[in-house]
């Protein structure tokens, strides 16, 4: 059994995580409604708050197993917890996937924005 996935931050291409994506099939990019923001800090986190642009990532096909490695990785459901959602991709089409919600606040001076830079991570 597949199951979709989308990835905003350290999960990634080039991000440090990104190997829990290992054998999973990149569907391609997208981006969520205007009903999330991405905030950074030491990590990236995406929260149910509005947002002007929404939020820019990658989305994947995993199977059982990775997803279950993924639950173990973020945490679910404590740390971030995983719901579906709807991902715009860049050729209009729409999916519903997974994806991972933090579930804590948000830290005084965290960066909010649209997307997560993996370079160096």
């Amino acid at each position: 059994m597949e199951f979709k996935v989308f990835v905003y931050g350290t999960l990634k291409k080039g991000g440090w995580n990104h190997s829990f994506m290992d054998g999973s099939r990149c569907i391609g990019n997208g981006s969520l409604g205007k009903d999330y923001s991405l905030f950074v800090d030491s990590l990236p986190k995406v929260v149910h708050a509005p947002s002007q642009d929404g939020v820019d990532g990658e989305l994947y096909e995993v199977n059982l197993e990775t997803l279950k490695k993924l639950d173990r990785l973020e945490g679910h459901p404590l740390f971030y917890k995983r719901e579906l959602v709807e991902i715009f991709l860049e050729d209009g089409s729409t999916e519903e996937a997974y994806m991972y919600i933090y579930q804590g606040g948000v830290a005084n001076g965290a960066i909010k924005t649209r997307s997560y830079n993996v370079q160096g991570g």
